[in-house]
């Protein structure tokens, strides 16, 4: 998007050419090679665009349920193994 709100429009097979996803231990995929992330476990991906490289850490926590806090029934991040202001592990 240019500074007055133009925008510039790529063809699909010149975005999908300019992705990679990078997986925790540095692999390369391109955005249809069949590698499968788990989201619920933890570890880490990225998605290289043209020269923009996208992270990620997992589990991704918009998809976990939420943990409680053991101490006052708190709801917290699904992804979060302790309570910050408990500092107990969650349920």
């Amino acid at each position: 998007m240019g500074s007055l709100g133009g925008i510039t429009y790529k063809s699909k097979e010149t975005v999908q050419s300019s992705i990679q996803i990078i997986d925790s231990e540095g692999n390369h995929y391109s955005p249809l090679a069949n590698k499968k992330i788990d989201v619920k476990k933890e570890g880490k991906f990225s998605m290289l665009m043209d020269k923009t490289e996208y992270k990620w850490r997992l589990p991704l926590s918009s998809l976990l349920p939420p943990r409680l806090c053991p101490i006052d029934d708190e709801k917290l991040n699904g992804a979060w193994k302790f309570c910050p202001t408990h500092d107990v592990e969650l349920n």
